[in-house]
């Protein structure tokens, strides 16, 4: 309640209330530059663009881009722009420094924006950088909820790969060795719609409509970009493979829709998206996520091949 005249103000959104809450309570101050001075795993925050309909990355290509400095950058407020429901959260805003740093568009990225007949995706993947590269047309960035335009997250690799070309160009431009084989683990926490709806004449409301066009559409999204990159890492495997060195791929999928029993299923399935879940719910989840992962066959495989 203490926040509401601050609210009321230009200079404050619900969203950069949230990122301080989260730098506060989770993140310990801690920017992009403690990540990549930590040496671990790349990590890859991912919004939409609100008026491009795109996904925008925290990362240092999406910020070399905009000509801005993403180690200096504060994760809880990347986390904030990841998680800005639409009505609930307002965006978060970046500004654009485009052109102000020297930067040139990589060889690869010049290539691909020639492809639009020869490989319409490679140049979709490309073109949707574009705008960023004008701040004068675009001056600033409005950011909400990254599950709009990628709600797995597997949309970076398929983009990536697609906008250099193909995986081996990938390998090659960062420097990595070839490896033995290639692991996706899609965490799928999609729910279902209020099955009561269809039980009442009165149509839904407005806030209950919109919900269910946005559930509906994001369903149907993950299961295209599911199909995809099952057949994208096969290939992906073959182009890496060479004579004595076979590479082998490895997608392991962690959903409800996997669980056995209807009853547990609907349970989790009908689980509210919700930033104030019980401590009950919060430790079934847990729990249903650690034994998916150790149930999927595709898992076993890849642990059995590790052995």
């Amino acid at each position: 309640p203490w926040n509401l005249v601050s609210l009321m103000g230009p200079g404050l959104s619900r969203s950069e209330l949230a990122s301080r809450l989260y730098d506060r309570e989770v993140f310990d101050g801690a920017t992009f530059g403690d990540l990549l001075a930590a040496g671990g795993p790349t990590v890859h925050i991912n919004a939409t663009d609100l008026t491009e309909g795109n996904r925008f990355t925290f990362g240092p290509g999406g910020f070399a881009v905009i000509c801005s400095d993403i180690e200096t950058f504060p994760i809880s407020a990347a986390v904030a722009a990841s998680a800005a429901l639409p009505g609930l959260l307002s965006p978060l805003t970046l500004r654009n420094y485009a052109g102000r740093c020297g930067f040139e568009p990589p060889p690869w990225w010049v290539e691909a924006l020639e492809t639009r007949r020869s490989d319409p995706r490679r140049y979709r993947a490309a073109r949707s950088a574009l705008p960023y590269l004008d701040s004068e047309q675009k001056r600033y960035i409005h950011l909400v909820d990254g599950g709009i335009s990628d709600n797995l997250g597997l949309r970076v690799p398929l983009d990536r790969i697609s906008a250099v070309g193909n995986i081996e160009e990938l390998r090659k431009l960062s420097g990595a060795a070839r490896p033995d084989r290639l692991v996706i683990i899609v965490v799928n926490a999609e729910n279902e719609s209020d099955p009561t709806i269809d039980l009442r004449a009165a149509a839904p409301g407005l806030a209950a409509s919109m919900g269910l066009v946005s559930g509906a559409q994001i369903r149907h999204y993950n299961f295209e970009t599911l199909q995809l990159a099952e057949t994208a890492m096969e290939e992906w495997a073959r182009d890496l493979s060479l004579p004595g060195h076979p590479v082998t791929a490895h997608l392991v999928e962690v959903s409800f829709d996997l669980l056995g029993e209807e009853d547990e299923r609907r349970f989790f399935k009908r689980m509210p998206t919700s930033l104030r879940l019980r401590d009950d719910q919060v430790d079934a989840l847990r729990a249903v996520g650690r034994r998916l992962l150790r149930e999927s066959p595709e898992f076993q495989e890849l642990l059995e091949e590790l052995r």
